[in-house]
């Protein structure tokens, strides 16, 4: 169970090195997920026992990485609902990004038995994601 300081310590290595999306179509229908990526895997190994997700290497000569190792931690589904629910109000920088992709959450329609994304759905889904990708242009943001 993540301590009070496990929580604020995420929230800060998500400002400071978090990357927040919506999966697009082709790859998934709609998944958001939360990475963050490392050099140094004592960050990744500590993030992945306290709150789960999945880890990635990625060899610096295959993958052509700024010429060093990296190590990937990812998650998404409902553990990064959990998770962005309870670290919103510690988000300084990715607060707004937090916010789209709760809504994204919040919205959902329960869809049972293997039934298809209504288009509607896709719609909004869609939406939400393009408007995280707005908030996620790299580029000077002013206060």
């Amino acid at each position: 169970m993540p301590s009070e300081i496990d929580w604020a310590r995420l929230a800060a290595f998500i400002d400071g090195e978090g990357y927040l999306k919506i999966m697009g179509r082709n790859s998934s229908p709609h998944c958001p997920r939360l990475e963050l990526q490392q050099v140094d895997k004592r960050l990744i190994d500590w993030l992945a026992a306290t709150f789960g997700g999945t880890m990635t290497f990625f060899d610096a000569v295959r993958y052509n990485v700024n010429g060093r190792d990296q190590w990937r931690w990812a998650i998404g589904s409902h553990k990064l609902h959990t998770i962005l629910r309870r670290i919103r109000p510690l988000l300084i920088v990715k607060g707004e990004q937090a916010d789209i992709i709760l809504r994204f959450y919040d919205e959902m329609p329960v869809l049972k038995g293997g039934r298809r994304i209504p288009p509607d759905e896709e719609a909004r889904r869609e939406a939400l994601r393009q408007a995280l990708k707005a908030h996620t242009r790299r580029g000077r943001r002013d206060a």
